[in-house]
């Protein structure tokens, strides 16, 4: 055994007790390694006093070369000194990240620690962003990267080198399962309609129910995220005042906790009402739309049955009979349960649109169930009748049944 001392700014200084085939790496490692304001490229191995070498970290940490790595003896010391100047590069480079720089680095030298430009980059719409100290401002400058003169500038501390990206060749990636004839994640361009994406589908399978079409979108599953935690936070408020102010028995803390329980766990696909239907986009181009990235479009097989779930006795899924209204499909499915809320029954289509379904004269007509929708019978709100916003409780739910029924679809 040998003892080194490590110095500087290590992770943890001190004096160490090591193998007599240890290398300056393996010191660092048994030290912890470098502080966030020690240099990686300027480590220095003394021995009595004297400079033996300097060691470039990023000979191993960015091209796994250790040839310079040396050997230690009793004695040594290797000290970290402080980072004497850092450059940022960002963009459309391979590694953006803070460099830090030696003494007479250049731009080009810089680019090669970020692995290069990719594909997309603009080389010659790059920026300088640099500090004037005369002034004490910062200074933009436009340089191109393809340049000889800006790629041999030498770069100062502070400086921030930004490349921009082709923004018509952002990588959007829409994905298309069920009965398209070929399924599968297809890349396009910034600005492509969904028409042009389903021409190069190859259409549908013979099976394919177009009217039950799924479209999801992560913008919009984000939008209804947040406005279900809005709510629940909102709810959670009420529920602790009326619990206060003895408003609500506890039958109804059970509800209200279940409710928000649910709310909590509850994840939007963010389902948007579209039509696929390449000769409805045709005839109306209104309705044929820009894609975004991480859209999904789920064609399901042609179904012949009716969902009902909530507040029945036996919720399921019932063949699909011509001369069947809503009340029968309920009753199928066992009837209400005692907490029903059946004045706000409502149909969820295929297509993802909701109808509320009254049963007074108004009731919905038999002609009007398509195969493949979803009837929901809600719960009652009469035990949030404390809360200010009850009337957004059932929005909410349908909202719940809506998504669920977009799930349920595409795991078909």
């Amino acid at each position: 055994s040998i003892q080194i001392f490590v110095l500087g700014d290590a992770y943890m200084p001190g004096a160490y007790t090591v193998s007599s085939l240890t290398t300056i790496s393996n010191a660092l490692y048994v030290s912890g390694g470098v502080s966030e304001k020690g240099s990686l490229r300027n480590i220095q191995l003394k021995r009595e006093g004297k400079l033996i070498r300097s060691y470039d970290l990023y000979d191993l940490l960015l091209s796994g070369d250790t040839s310079k790595d040396a050997r230690l003896q009793t004695g040594d010391v290797i000290f970290i000194p402080i980072i004497k100047k850092k450059v940022r590069i960002q963009g459309a480079v391979r590694r953006p990240a803070l460099f830090e720089m030696t003494e007479n680095e250049t731009l080009e030298d810089l680019i090669s620690l970020a692995s290069g430009l990719t594909p997309e980059s603009l080389p010659n719409s790059s920026e300088l962003n640099r500090v004037n100290q005369e002034a004490g401002i910062r200074e933009i400058k436009k340089i191109s990267t393809l340049s000889k003169e800006f790629l041999s500038m030498e770069m100062k501390d502070g400086d921030i080198i930004n490349i921009p990206s082709i923004k018509a060749l952002d990588e959007i990636n829409i994905r298309l399962t069920g009965q398209f004839k070929f399924p599968g994640t297809y890349s396009i361009k910034n600005g492509d309609k969904l028409s042009e994406l389903l021409k190069r589908s190859g259409g549908f399978t013979k099976n394919a129910y177009l009217y039950g079409a799924v479209f999801t979108r992560k913008s919009v599953a984000d939008l209804e995220n947040s406005a279900y935690q809005s709510t629940v936070d909102t709810m959670e408020n009420e529920f602790a005042s009326a619990i206060l102010a003895g408003k609500i028995t506890t039958t109804d803390v059970q509800a209200v906790s279940q409710l928000i329980g649910e709310l909590r766990g509850t994840s939007s696909p963010g389902r948007l009402i579209a039509d696929i239907d390449p000769i409805n986009l045709s005839a109306d181009p209104e309705k044929d739309f820009y894609l975004e990235d991480g859209d999904r479009i789920h064609v399901p097989l042609r179904r012949n049955s009716i969902t009902i779930v909530g507040d029945v006795f036996s919720p399921s899924t019932i063949p699909y009979r011509d001369s069947y209204k809503t009340k029968d499909y309920i009753k199928e499915a066992g009837g209400y349960k005692w907490g029903a809320d059946k004045s706000s029954v409502f149909l969820i289509l295929p297509n993802g649109q909701s109808r509320a379904v009254s049963q007074n004269i108004w009731r919905i007509s038999r002609y009007d169930i398509a195969p493949g929708s979803t009837i929901v019978v809600p719960k009652s709100t009469r035990p949030f009748d404390w809360l200010i916003l009850a009337e957004t409780i059932t929005p909410v739910l349908s909202n719940l049944a809506t998504s669920a029924a977009a799930l349920a679809a595409i795991d078909d």
